[in-house]
């Protein structure tokens, strides 16, 4: 079952600073299992294409917190393009989830969900993700 409040960390590992018209999206339903059976949730958007503009080599954004969540889980699929230089690397997802006391864990913190692994410049093969 999702946290009460939880999100989606991106890590820029492909050796590579993103240019400005660089992206990263992630995006999906949440979903939940009643008397009716299987029901998923609005479409969201959880990470913004443009929040991957001009991220940094080794640098983290985090996406949108989700609040109130009474959902058992998240599916949906994250993208990405690297189209200005080549990269040699992975773009990583964390699912991570907000602790009273802790706080949101610190960057690589979480659980690793996948990766987009980047061995050439265009649109990456995208990535499924299922919290």
């Amino acid at each position: 079952m999702l946290g009460q409040e939880w999100r989606i960390v991106v890590w820029n590992n492909t050796g590579v600073a993103l240019a400005a018209t660089d992206t990263i999206e992630v995006s999906g339903q949440t979903w939940v299992v009643g008397s009716s059976g299987l029901t998923y949730g609005a479409s969201t958007v959880l990470v913004p294409a443009t929040d991957g503009n001009s991220l940094a080599n080794g640098a983290y954004i985090a996406g949108t917190a989700q609040t109130g969540n009474t959902s058992f889980g998240f599916k949906g699929i994250a993208t990405a393009t690297v189209s200005t230089a080549t990269p040699a690397g992975p773009i990583v997802f964390f699912y991570q989830e907000y602790d009273a006391t802790q706080g949101w864990p610190g960057n690589g913190g979480g659980e690793v969900l996948g990766s987009i692994n980047c061995t050439a410049t265009g649109t990456q093969v995208p990535l499924q993700l299922d919290v």
